[in-house]
């Protein structure tokens, strides 16, 4: 029935056994799914890798870039370019600022990393309510806040309420 073959074909058949059913191109049949099946996994652990391998890659360009900004460091050639790319903006032509808030001391209720939390997020708030977009990160004592997507107006309230600036 053609009907049924081309059902099948729409479903994704991959083999199929002609009644009676024998033993062996039964096992036969269900030794290729099995395969077929375990390469499938194999290359979807694999891909997932490479997702969280690229992502590492990513965020350890983006720290070294902007630490490298805030400390006046030319960063090297591609660099920007490559990092632009992974974030989707041309850094080389948006305005933007990077912020940096030292962590001094923390409240004597809160640990230090609800506290660095607690501060990120409300800087993020605060940032994206302005209309601004951002990228943080953090190394040693400090978070940095790239921020983009700002005219003067908003970078003076950003630098009134936040702190030290690299502009």
């Amino acid at each position: 029935d053609f009907e049924f073959a081309r059902k099948s074909v729409s479903l994704g058949i991959s083999d199929y056994i002609l009644k009676p059913v024998k033993k062996k191109d039964f096992t036969s049949m269900i030794s290729k799914m099995y395969l077929k099946i375990s390469e499938k996994n194999k290359k979807q652990e694999y891909y997932d890798y490479l997702e969280d391998f690229a992502q590492s890659r990513s965020q350890q360009l983006k720290e070294h870039v902007f630490l490298n900004m805030s400390q006046n460091i030319k960063p090297a050639d591609g660099e920007i370019e490559s990092l632009g790319t992974q974030l989707g903006i041309n850094l080389m032509s948006e305005p933007f600022m990077l912020v940096e808030t030292d962590i001094i001391k923390t409240p004597d209720e809160m640990d230090y990393t609800s506290y660095v939390v607690a501060l990120r997020d409300e800087v993020c708030e605060f940032v994206m309510g302005l209309g601004a977009k951002l990228e943080t990160f953090e190394a040693d004592e400090s978070i940095y806040f790239y921020i983009y997507n700002v005219d003067k107006k908003i970078a003076k309230e950003i630098y009134d309420k936040i702190g030290r600036a690299h502009v």
